[in-house]
């Protein structure tokens, strides 16, 4: 029995929140001088210590915050203390340091990693644009797909296995201009989370990680105003009480213009070329009573791409809501309430006089979750609840229109229909001074819902059969077990060892024959013939402190074994293909690594340094001789060195720097010879690939740097100055490499590579008042 259940004592709870904007401080530590006892606040700001009665200093610190310390007497009842916390702008002391920084020992998660929006605003970003994917590929077992893209990786598994989450709604695609921004707007970003294995009960749908990102709330006392002007992009973001200390907004906007200046360039088919996206985001938050919160978020955001004339274009929105409640029952017992719903929409067009054609695919959600949480003893956490998610994806609806013989043949995928259930139950509590269990089991359900034509297919894959079903007809279920288990064990005040087990299940699947991803990617729901990918990852991690908490250092290592990982087949064609899951295969798939982490958080020099060691391999029927492979995300080496330094209190000089193996890629081997004959007046050829992921791109690494300069303040006018360098000293690094045949010499490839940078100098002007 823990220690929590043998003396309950007396409760002191309540909230920390920002002074000025009253928003809750997740992960803020609440420290009992006497009894040497904390507790951190939860995603709400709450927290709960379980004391004997009598009078203590209690210290509340967080990141960025000054410390607040009272003198609190706990008697034979129950008793509730909020704290509000002043945002300073001066490095941390040694008692802040001490009280906030030793989470990452004594809390009873690993593979967490967590960025502030204020450390990220620090990294030198591509065009001076704050990016909170981008800063998030510079930690430990993540790497990105592909150069200038927004997918990921997370230990070896492809990006459609990476569960987004923008205030609980799930983003499809979190790509903006084809990835080389995100659809994430840092004026509303208050914190960004990434589990990479150690994911919660509470959360399931994808194999390798979960990214939490939470906006901020509305001040409830005054109005502020922030925004930013670039060389390619503005933004601008407004919030305030709409009624003091009761009702507050947040309206916030981004739009490129790098297409303004487009008409005047010397080409003609650029000077009618489109290229930009826009984005609007939106939150009010009312607390309706001091145990009622209420708040509604939205986003919306769009690209438009379109080559001169209407040659090509290339449409992509994102739209999510989310209406939450969050009751506390008492002090100790919560209810946290989420409507959602969702809609990724995109479409593909071109016009080549002789043929034309449009291609549109739309992805649709709704969801309600219950989350309740009950805290006991001094570190007791029970949390348990139930979620359902309503899936519409529409993966084709294309049309073509032939100018020689007037026809217009159409290709539509049916809508797939699917419903999503899960209930989960988690409980942590700790054994004795040094042991904390954390653990859990989330049940899930998966059905595919009528109507619904449904095709089957033999073991050589091919068709065998079609059925047809009506509308609310279920006609296929699928449903597992996902057991979660975590434990701590601290080898005393300033280190520790972790270790984590999870089952995790994925439903849905991208199909995409590039691993670095497009929006025109298609996804599809499992179904009879698409079983539900699962996987399993066990790590083990040993966690330290120095230097009186200021560094921090850590060391994982993880396996991840996969089932049922969804690949195509060699020459499969997955553009507007009635058939498309003919063309699909399965098959089993296995990743591991060592992460060693070094990270800096207080004095003039911060940041971190990470390294990563690690390989992913894939065996699927059909594909590769049905041998082993490497998959797309296999690149064994990733190094990553973030530094940020003040060099007074007005100027800041930051870097990053990394490097990383080259990406798997398949190549030709030779060529086969077709000769001239009725349809060719000259001998072609074809390309011979060899084994899938037989060669490397080159190895990959790039230097970034940025210099903040802030102003002179007038009055609440706060104004800054930023410039970035990205990719200093110009590294070529290669985005594709293509093969194409010498013009002198029929028959000779010659390798090709194609880069999107070079050295990309910005200057970005911040302001906030």
């Amino acid at each position: 029995m823990s220690q929590g259940l043998r003396a309950q004592g007396v409760a002191l709870s309540g909230t920390v929140a920002d002074a000025q904007t009253t928003a809750p401080l997740q992960g803020a530590t609440v420290l009992v001088r006497e009894l040497n006892r904390s507790a951190v606040t939860n995603e709400t700001g709450r927290y709960t210590l379980s004391l004997p009665s009598g009078t203590y200093s209690v210290s509340v610190a967080y990141m960025g915050y000054g410390i607040v310390e009272e003198r609190i007497s706990v008697r034979n009842k129950s008793q509730v203390k909020n704290f509000a916390l002043e945002e300073q702008s001066n490095q941390l002391d040694e008692i802040t340091i001490n009280a906030a920084a030793r989470a990452n020992i004594t809390k009873a998660e690993m593979s967490v990693e967590k960025l502030d929006i204020k450390t990220i605003k620090r990294i030198p970003q591509l065009m001076g644009e704050v990016d909170v994917i981008k800063s998030i590929m510079l930690l430990p077992g993540v790497q990105p797909a592909a150069e200038g893209t927004s997918s990921f990786s997370v230990r070896g598994g492809s990006h459609d296995q990476n569960l987004i989450l923008f205030d609980q709604a799930t983003v499809y695609n979190a790509s903006h201009l084809m990835g080389f921004f995100s659809v994430f707007n840092n004026d509303v970003v208050d914190e960004v989370t990434l589990y990479k294995g150690d994911i919660p009960a509470g959360y399931g749908g994808r194999l390798s990680s979960l990214l939490n990102v939470q906006t901020k709330d509305g001040d409830m006392e005054k109005f502020n105003i922030n925004g930013g002007v670039g060389l390619i992009s503005s933004r601008l973001e407004v919030d305030g009480p709409m009624l003091k200390n009761k009702l507050s907004f947040v309206a916030a906007g981004r739009r490129t213009y790098a297409d303004l200046f487009l008409p005047l360039s010397p080409e003609p088919g650029l000077r009618n070329s489109v290229l930009h996206f826009y984005d609007l985001n939106g939150k009010l938050c009312f607390k309706a009573s001091e145990r009622d919160k209420l708040s509604l978020s939205g986003y919306f955001g769009k690209d438009v791409f379109g080559m001169g004339d209407d040659l090509a274009g290339m449409n992509f929105s994102n739209t999510t809501y989310s209406l939450a409640w969050e009751h506390r029952f008492s002090d100790r017992f919560s209810l946290s309430s989420s409507f959602i719903g969702v809609r990724y929409a995109y479409s593909l067009n071109f016009d080549m006089g002789s043929m034309a054609g449009v291609w549109d695919a739309t992805i649709n959600d709704i969801g309600l979750r219950e989350d309740f949480a009950l805290h006991y003893g001094d570190e007791g956490l029970l949390k348990f609840g139930l979620l359902g998610i309503y899936h519409n994806i529409m993966p084709c609806d294309a049309t073509m229109s032939m100018a020689a013989t007037g026809e217009s043949p159409s290709v539509v995928l049916p809508n797939q229909y699917s419903v999503e259930y899960a209930l989960y139950v988690m409980n942590q509590h700790t054994l004795g001074d040094r042991l904390t269990l954390k653990y859990g089991l989330r049940g899930t359900l998966f059905q595919n819902v009528g109507p619904a034509t449904v095709y089957s297919y033999d073991e050589s894959y091919k068709l065998s059969g079609v059925q047809n079903f009506s509308r609310g007809d279920f006609y296929n279920s699928y449903w597992g077990l996902e057991p979660r288990l975590g434990a701590v064990f601290r080898l005393g005040e300033s280190s520790s060892v972790k270790a984590s087990y999870a089952r995790t299940m994925q439903f849905l699947h991208l199909i995409s024959n590039s691993s670095a991803g497009s929006p025109l990617d298609v996804w599809m729901a499992s179904s009879p013939s698409i079983k539900p990918q699962s996987a399993q990852q066990g790590s083990l991690g040993y966690f330290r402190n120095f230097r009186h908490d200021a560094i921090e250092a850590s060391a994982e290592v993880f396996y991840k074994y996969l089932n049922n990982v969804v690949d195509f087949k060699d020459h499969a064609q997955l553009m507007m293909n009635p058939l498309l899951e003919g063309e699909l295969r399965s098959g089993v798939g296995y990743s591991y690594g060592l992460e060693l982490m070094l990270r800096k958080n207080t004095g003039t020099l911060t940041g971190w340094v990470s390294y990563t060691y690690a390989h992913s391999y894939r065996k699927v029927q059909t594909v590769n001789d049905n041998e082993w492979y490497r998959a797309p995300s296999d690149r064994p080496h990733n190094l990553n060195v973030v530094l940020s330094y003040d060099v007074t209190k007005r100027i800041n000089l930051s870097a990053n720097w990394t490097y990383a193996t080259g990406s798997p890629v398949t190549y030709p081997e030779g060529m086969f010879e077709i000769p001239a004959g009725e349809f060719a007046e000259h001998n072609s050829y074809v390309p011979i690939y060899g084994k899938r992921n037989t060669y490397r791109m080159p190895d990959y690494h790039r230097l970034d740097l940025a210099a903040t300069f802030t102003l002179k303040k007038h009055g609440r006018y706060e104004h800054d100055l930023n410039l970035s360098l990205y990719n200093a000293y110009g590294r070529h690094n290669p985005w594709y490499i293509t093969f194409r045949e010498e013009e002198t010499q029929p028959g000779m490839m010659y390798a090709e590579s194609v880069y999107l940078f070079s050295v990309v100098p910005s200057i970005t002007y911040n302001f906030k008042f």
